[in-house]
């Protein structure tokens, strides 16, 4: 059985605005891409294709897939079969890919609050912490990848000063979550009545999730979060091989260690509220950038960067195959 949801509001003017500034915004790096390169290299694609690579690749594709999933699934108690919950990170994924990081999140809470076994407030409470988990994850990969780069450039400094800077404030808020539960609640709020962000409803239900967990027994907020970063490491593990992957694939070898470094740069941006389209323009502008100080330019670097675009739409298109297969065999056991 599940349970109707109510009609979303509309979306305000500010939220329009937004939207289409986000989209001008990634149209107009992606077409600077484009510009770095010409027909003769976008052709030239084929003949660096590299089949074995290209097959490690959708491997590593599924494989993340397989162990999001798995997060997901633990963190809503089991409540839901391995596969239903499949189904809705394909669906996740492909909103994601397809129009914008935010209409991903919205539907994997929408989609696990219409279960009748799992309550909206534990569908939030299961992706807050698998991010919690994701973030911790990302910044040692972070850290370890600056360990065997030398020089680091000039340009990526600032840039670094930035992200230690996150890592830095998730740190502290963290521990204070963790050994200080009570009383950081209640700076928190306090804080938020000082910047009035107390009549912000995101914020206040972001709130109720945080009492939530801090009404855990300590034990258990260490032994979730532990578990939370385990199978994060797994998951981006995964994730930094499938970006190294994708550029063997057509043939351009880069250092590992700068792979890591700039896919971990980019995993930070995928969740700042700028993405749409799978991070259009952004993400191949990033890649640019960062590639450009680490290395000369390499004039098949754009032309690459678009085939990794065609990629990972490709692969995305393949995964939503399961949905008419899932709805196939879940509403045949259903008849029967």
């Amino acid at each position: 059985m599940r349970r109707t949801n109510e009609l979303s509001p509309r979306p305000s003017p500010y939220r329009k605005l937004w939207t289409v500034l986000k989209t001008m915004l990634a149209l107009g790096l992606f077409v600077y891409v484009i510009s770095q390169t010409d027909f003769e290299q976008l052709y030239s694609l084929k003949d660096r294709l590299s089949w074995g690579w290209l097959g490690i690749t959708f491997l590593a594709f599924l494989l993340m897939l397989a162990i999001k999933t798995y997060q997901y699934h633990v963190f809503t108690g089991r409540k839901l079969g391995y596969f239903r919950v499949l189904e809705i990170v394909v669906v996740q994924n492909l909103l994601m890919n397809f129009v914008a990081t935010a209409a991903g999140i919205a539907s994997y809470l929408t989609m696990l609050g219409i279960e009748e076994d799992v309550r909206l407030g534990k569908a939030t409470e299961s992706f807050v912490l698998v991010k919690i988990g994701d973030v911790i994850a990302v910044s040692v990969y972070f850290l370890f990848s600056m360990l065997f780069i030398r020089p680091l450039p000039k340009g990526v400094l600032p840039i670094i000063s930035i992200v230690g800077g996150f890592i830095l404030i998730f740190l502290i808020v963290l521990l204070a979550l963790l050994f200080y539960r009570d009383k950081f609640l209640a700076v928190l709020k306090d804080l938020i009545k000082l910047i009035k962000l107390d009549k912000i409803n995101l914020v206040i239900k972001m709130l109720g999730y945080l009492e939530k967990i801090v009404a855990y027994q300590q034990s258990d907020v260490l032994q979730v979060i532990g578990r939370a970063s385990l199978i994060s490491f797994a998951y981006m593990g995964m994730t930094l091989a499938w970006g190294y992957a994708r550029f063997m694939t057509f043939s351009l070898p880069l250092n590992f260690f700068v792979v890591i470094f700039v896919f971990s740069l980019l995993q930070f941006a995928s969740w700042v509220p700028i993405y749409i389209f799978g991070g259009l323009g952004l993400s191949e502008g990033i890649w640019m950038f960062l590639l450009g100080l680490f290395l000369s330019k390499d004039p098949a670097l754009a032309a690459v960067l678009i085939g990794i675009r065609i990629l990972n739409y490709i692969f995305n298109a393949i995964t939503s195959l399961y949905l008419p297969i899932y709805s196939f065999f879940s509403g045949s056991s259903a008849v029967k």
